[in-house]
């Protein structure tokens, strides 16, 4: 009887301890597994693990998302703005919302999503919504965000509303050759008389250099591209969130 009893306790204190388990494994077998919140959550379980996940084996767009949500988390314009904006959200149905914005995306030969938006609109922690840019949100909203005096009323559109992206053909200008027209989506929407916005490219076609633009954001005024303002989707978010930020400090309104 006695030695069952003590057979119990040194199980129970074996199977108590906790499992240390190799770096290479959580690196190349059990982060890269974890979508994006599981990521976001594992930093916070141990000391080890805050310090291996940047360093794990992910996919390049979970990274891409994973440093932006860090980013996010940060900006001043991002804290000001979430009070308001997380009273704001509705649950949606995303593996709906991604799939009936996909078949908008595959009825143009050439077109495809880039895979940052699929993931963001699977992954993305709702709470951390940034520019009123979300499907859980409205198309147009008032709100004071009321960081000091800094912040007032702001108006912006969302894009990824209910409604979805527009979707669009934008001439892209070329100095020697005539301009490519490239499939586009409406990120955002500027505040003036000409329709000026920034547009994310969907379209492989290449343009009369024989680059592809795929993935990159550029600045338009009506249907012609103006100027290429960043790489990547992710990017681009850095880009806005900067100049929020930039504007919050100045004092000035943003748009």
């Amino acid at each position: 009887m006695k030695n069952t009893k003590r057979q119990a306790r040194v199980i129970q204190a074996y199977t108590s301890r906790p499992v240390i388990l190799p770096d290479e494994i959580l690196l190349h077998e059990i982060f890269p597994r974890f979508p994006l919140q599981s990521l976001i959550a594992a930093r916070g379980v141990t000391k080890q693990w805050r310090y291996l996940v940047p360093f794990a084996n992910l996919l390049p767009a979970r990274r891409a998302l994973l440093e932006l949500y860090y980013f996010i988390i940060k900006s001043p314009s991002f804290l000001a703005s979430r009070s308001y904006i997380y009273k704001q959200l509705r649950k949606f149905d995303r593996p709906f919302y991604l799939s009936l914005l996909q078949l908008l995306v595959v009825d143009n030969p050439g077109c495809f999503l880039p895979e940052e938006i699929r993931l963001w609109i699977l992954e993305w922690p709702s709470a951390a919504a940034f520019l009123w840019t979300w499907p859980g949100l409205s198309e147009r909203p008032w709100y004071r965000a009321g960081m000091r005096r800094f912040w007032r009323r702001v108006r912006v559109k969302n894009s990824f509303h209910d409604g979805f992206p527009a979707l669009s053909g934008i001439f892209v200008a070329h100095p020697e050759h005539p301009a490519t027209e490239l499939q586009m989506i409406e990120l955002w929407e500027h505040p003036g008389a000409i329709r000026s916005a920034d547009w994310l490219v969907l379209d492989l076609t290449a343009d009369a250099d024989g680059c592809t633009h795929f993935g990159e954001v550029f600045h338009c005024n009506g249907s012609r591209t103006d100027k290429r303002i960043a790489l990547s989707w992710s990017e681009w978010v850095k880009f806005r969130v900067e100049q929020e930020d930039h504007r919050g400090r100045r004092g000035e309104e943003p748009p």
